[in-house]
């Protein structure tokens, strides 16, 4: 618990909010990678939750503004390019160096870390969208970066990649 309260305060101080939750007036004033710490990626749980190593210890982080096809559990196959989503997520995450930018809840119910990953000076979260492993989810409010992920959700469905062309009718 105290590695997670070290994350966040640490996410909170370098991302220009304040413990109360306030953030700059222009949501896009912030948007470059730099903002918080940058950490290593330990491992992959599935296409958009990673375990970040902190201080010695995988931390959980669940990646905002998306949402990606499930495994599924014991009992089901899982969803449409579920593994696959997994898949590219883990190769492209583990063992690399990325930066992780808070929004203004920085734990979710199962207090996993709430993020927008950057590696390599790009935003990951937008990358899974863009080749169709992940639809733009707004969870307000965490919303910074919305606006980028739904025009790289209309790309990805007009260009029908991945879940948009592979997985049946969706909306």
């Amino acid at each position: 618990m105290l590695v997670r309260i070290a994350l966040t305060a640490a996410l909170l101080a370098s991302s220009g909010c304040d413990t109360l939750g306030y953030r700059e007036k222009d949501p896009y004033a912030s948007s470059a990678p730099g903002l918080g710490p940058t950490v290593r990626v330990g491992s992959v749980v599935d296409g958009d939750t990673i375990r970040v190593m902190l201080e010695g210890r995988e931390t959980p982080v669940r990646l905002i503004g998306i949402d990606t096809p499930e495994l599924g559990g014991s009992k089901g196959r899982g969803e449409c390019l579920g593994r696959a989503a997994e898949r590219f997520t883990s190769s492209e995450m583990t063992g690399r160096r990325v930066t992780l930018e808070l929004d203004v809840d920085s734990l979710d119910p199962y207090e996993r870390t709430l993020a927008y990953v950057w590696k390599d000076g790009r935003l990951f979260n937008e990358t899974l969208v863009e080749r169709g492993l992940a639809e733009e989810r707004a969870y307000p409010p965490n919303i910074r970066h919305q606006e980028r992920l739904r025009a790289a959700e209309d790309r990805a469905r007009a260009a029908r990649r991945g879940i948009w062309g592979r997985c049946g009718a969706l909306p």
